[in-house]
């Protein structure tokens, strides 16, 4: 009887533990659709306190976020980067929470910069680009260079 309860309770928790690590989930924000989506709703966040329906604000905000989306790719130098997504949508919520009556230049540049990050350049020093996220190297710029059009380099000091 004790053997039995022994190999019973043996064959009950490996099966539990077998079920456990089968039924891991995806990621989350694995496609932009999810990241704009948890993006309106932390960005509308603040329709708690000032009093408005948050449903058209996250209709919104979800549309623009898709076209700001569709145009970081479309340079083929930005990538989306499921992995920055959760930094940029904790640090918007902070920013916009039900207690929120006012958001700081200097709160939005900050949760901006996070943001800016889910989509993540791959064009190095040299190659080209139309803007700054394009630039895989953290601190380079997209700049004009005479003769080579606009092109990711280390910015100067004048």
């Amino acid at each position: 009887m004790r053997i039995q309860l022994v190999v019973g309770l043996a064959a009950a928790t490996l099966g539990l533990s077998s079920a456990v690590a089968c039924s891991s989930a995806a990621p989350p924000f694995q496609e932009v659709s999810e990241y704009c989506t948890a993006y309106a709703k932390a960005i509308c966040g603040v329709s708690t306190t000032c009093g408005f329906d948050p449903g058209p604000c996250q209709t919104y905000q979800d549309d623009q976020c898709n076209v700001a989306a569709k145009q970081a790719v479309a340079s083929g130098t930005r990538q989306y980067k499921p992995s920055n997504v959760q930094a940029c949508i904790t640090a918007v919520s902070n920013a916009y929470s039900s207690s929120t009556t006012s958001v700081t230049a200097s709160t939005i540049n900050a949760y901006t910069n996070l943001c800016n990050q889910v989509f993540v350049g791959s064009a190095g020093e040299g190659a080209a680009c139309t803007s700054n996220f394009d630039c895989t190297v953290s601190g380079d710029i997209c700049s004009a260079a005479p003769g080579l059009g606009t092109t990711c380099a280390k910015p100067t000091q004048k």
